[in-house]
Parts: structure tokens; C-alpha cells; sequence
């Protein structure tokens, strides 16, 4: 017999709307990065591939795919940034027009920059939150079930 393992609760991008085409192609390449706003550790990243255009309101299901810098005693088993391993955490969001990295890379100093968010206790998105800052006119991001 198979013992059930208890669904976990992931974090994920619901909605997201950008103003300005950051670098000019046209197309848009975006990706939601979280990090831990007391310690600054990249926790993991959600690429919102559906969002090709500044100014349109995309829903999507972009589940936060983990760091694989996050040490083995704070991380768990799922691939994804589930509750476990942001339980009792204050997030920041960086949302970047990708041009060469892999979302599993922490956010860097020479990507196109399209917003930094506020720190937002993990306990406030459940359900999903609605935020704005910068050139984000819309992030809905939310700790729930697993797609």
C-alpha cells in the first residue's frame, strides 16, 4: 500500500500586464523572479511565456519553478516553490524582460528591469493578491493548489 503524501500549495502567477516594451523587440519574454525580502536569497522564478505584449491583461497559470540555490535543509522535494518552502516569509517580486538568462537564474543587474514589488508576507496570497509597482500594471500572485 502507497501512502498518500498531502497536496502541497504552490505558488504562482495568475495575471500579469505590463506597460512599455522594455527592450524594444516588439515581444515581450517574461519572467516573475521571488526572493526572500529578509535575506535577499533567490527562492525561484516563473517564466509567463504567454505574454508577448505590453498593455494586454494575460491570465495565466506560471508556477514558480525552485531554485536550485536554495540549501537542502530549506528546500522540499517538489521542483516547485511550494508552501513549505516559503512558509512564514516576507517575498519580493522582480518581473525582467528576459533576453539570454534561464529563469532559474537569480535576477541580474544588466536584464531588462520591469518592476521590483514591495515585500508581501507569504500569509497575504492566499487567496491570490493583486499587486502594482513600476512599470507592472497588474501581478496576481497567489499561494494555492498545485496545477
Amino acid at each position: 500500500m502507497t501512502a498518500c503524501l498531502p497536496e502541497r500549495l504552490t505558488l504562482s502567477v495568475h495575471e500579469l500586464t505590463v506597460r512599455e516594451d522594455v527592450d524594444g523587440s516588439g515581444f515581450l519574454e517574461l519572467e516573475v523572479h521571488a526572493f526572500d525580502a529578509d535575506s535577499g536569497r533567490f527562492l525561484g522564478c516563473a517564466p509567463v511565456a504567454e505574454a508577448d505584449y505590453s498593455g494586454v491583461r494575460y491570465r495565466v497559470q506560471a508556477p514558480f519553478l525552485k531554485s536550485k540555490e536554495l540549501p537542502a535543509d530549506e528546500r522540499s522535494p517538489s521542483e516547485l516553490l511550494v508552501d513549505l518552502d516559503v512558509v512564514g516569509r516576507t517575498l519580493v517580486f522582480v518581473v525582467t524582460e528576459r533576453d539570454a538568462a534561464h529563469c532559474n537564474d537569480p535576477y541580474q543587474q544588466n536584464e531588462d528591469l520591469v518592476g521590483i514589488s514591495e515585500g508581501i508576507p507569504v500569509a497575504a496570497l492566499s487567496p491570490p493578491k493583486a499587486l502594482a509597482f513600476d512599470r507592472v500594471v497588474l501581478l496576481t500572485v497567489g499561494l494555492d493548489d498545485a496545477p
